[in-house]
């Protein structure tokens, strides 16, 4: 894959707060600022689901700011998360009939009062055994008022049980807002003061200023200041949707590594899919967006290619709503060979032949290293199978599953061919392997040929239209990208390149 784009202490201290970014889906509703408790804590950990008010929402992703996806969460006709997938794993929930107790497939378990409180979790290994464990305590209000952990560890030869390592008491005022955290050598102080339409808390520790957060008066926590190492400053800007969901969230900070970006992409069950995105693209050169390979952006995307009337027309890279596109371009839309990637769950790639945007034609999906589908799609969706004799193993010394007319993979002197096979000849999307790297991908057909990979030394991305013989292709080189055509097998450099 090509990549032409250059695509702490902070996180540590708001987890005293409970303030997790990702996991603040609903926008909050306090009554007024003077008696809204932000600060009341819910234990717990990155895998405790959050439940949704909003019934009709079936997922959310989670995008960074060039469009790709971060993670995204599924969930039921409850609200109830049901499985979230990141880049390196998917976690599943599994809940009691009563939802009193939650487990995950990573081994996290929750155990829950009759108010949704937390009153112990912990995580266990293979073999059964639980490795940490938190058990809390909480008054008539729902306030938690103590928390205490525990460590497995060795307590003599060949004898392991859990151990308590620390605790931590928490006081309440009459409002319910946390006023103090108290632990075995610390103490943080809370005192709450609404300033015309906002909410400041400050936190002391001992008798030092440690840090302030201010709430505007929706109840959206807005800014952060950390006083020990002499006002760090993060903004943080949220935006939500008419139902109170989160769309979007900047970070604003002095501390660089801590400025981040996120969209929630949300797909309802009726059908709907609400993103923040635009598509007023902004061109690295306004003047240069036509007949030139250049980039462009939108609020939440990222694109490199040929432009033509300013949006996609030929070979190019898209990032958008979490997924990620490569291919040929008609109009801003795949169109002939396309591949498509969520960077997330089972990480599936599909390799096919598109029509405004949707397979049409041959194509396959990889899961991993495996191809997990093969057929004929019509409309984005499979019309005929043709991965049966892949999948069922068949073979022989030269190919797995249909060589002659079908799906499958051709082997030739140490180079492995996934493709379609008509008449023993290879059609459609393929992909080449050797010494277990993928050194091409792309289509054929009997009017064109598109490929990413290297050709007799060189790495090149373009189409080929066999039928006119041109081609629009770009060429890496040391000295960077040339973008031209094919001019008697000749490469030829036709159009001008503007990257950063």
């Amino acid at each position: 894959m090509i990549n032409f784009r250059s695509i702490t202490l902070l996180l540590s201290i708001l987890a005293f707060f409970n303030i997790v970014a990702s996991a603040q889906v609903e926008q909050p509703k306090p009554k007024e600022l003077s008696t809204f408790a932000p600060a009341n804590p819910q234990q717990g950990d990155a895998y405790f689901p959050k439940r949704l008010a909003n019934k009709n929402v079936a997922a959310i992703l989670i995008m960074n700011k060039a469009g790709l996806a971060v993670n995204q969460t599924f969930y039921n006709t409850e609200g109830w998360p049901e499985k979230m997938e990141t880049g390196s794993q998917v976690i599943t929930y599994h809940y009691a009939p009563d939802k009193k107790r939650i487990k995950t497939n990573n081994e996290y378990v929750y155990d829950l009062d009759a108010k949704g409180n937390i009153t112990q979790y912990w995580q266990e290994d293979r073999y059964g055994n639980t490795l940490y464990k938190t058990v809390n305590s909480y008054d008539d209000k729902g306030n938690l008022i103590r928390s205490e952990k525990f460590k497995r560890g060795q307590v003599k030869k060949g004898q392991f049980a859990l151990r308590p390592t620390t605790t931590t008491h928490y006081k309440y005022d009459d409002k319910n807002r946390k006023i103090a955290e108290l632990g075995a050598a610390y103490e943080y102080n809370y005192s709450y003061e609404v300033l015309a339409d906002k909410l400041i808390v400050s936190v002391v520790k001992g008798k030092e200023k440690f840090s302030a957060y201010t709430y505007d008066k929706n109840g959206v926590f807005t800014d952060y200041k950390f006083f020990k190492y002499g006002n760090t400053t993060t903004h943080y800007e949220n935006t939500y949707n008419s139902a109170g969901l989160l769309l979007t969230q900047t970070v604003t900070s002095t501390q660089p590594g801590d400025n981040t970006t996120k969209a929630y992409v949300i797909t309802y069950r009726d059908g709907k899919v609400e993103s923040p995105d635009t598509d007023q693209l902004e061109f690295m050169d306004p003047k240069k967006s036509n007949n030139v390979y250049t980039q462009a952006t939108t609020k939440f995307s990222a694109q490199d290619g040929f432009f033509e009337k300013g949006v996609l027309n030929g070979p190019g890279f898209m990032s958008k709503n979490g997924m990620q596109y490569k291919g040929n371009f008609v109009n801003g839309k795949l169109s002939g060979f396309g591949q498509t990637h969520l960077p997330v769950g089972d990480k599936r790639i599909t390799f096919g032949l598109f029509e405004n945007g949707l397979l049409n034609g041959y194509g396959f999906v990889v899961s991993g290293s495996k191809v997990v589908e093969a057929g004929i799609y019509k409309n984005g969706k499979l019309v005929k199978n043709l991965d049966q004799d892949l999948l069922s193993r068949k073979a022989t010394m030269t190919c797995e599953g249909n060589c002659t007319d079908g799906f499958g993979l051709k082997k030739d002197s140490g180079t492995l061919t996934y493709s379609f096979f008509e008449g023993g000849n290879a059609v459609g999307p393929y992909f080449i392997m050797k010494d277990n790297k993928m050194i091409q991908y792309g289509a054929k057909t009997k009017d064109f040929h598109f490929l990413e990979g290297v050709v007799n030394g060189n790495y090149y991305f373009g189409l080929w239209n066999t039928k006119k013989g041109k081609a629009k292709i770009v060429k890496k080189t040391a000295q960077g990208l040339e973008a031209g055509i094919i001019q008697d097998g000749t490469f030829v450099k036709k159009y001008e390149v503007v990257l950063k």
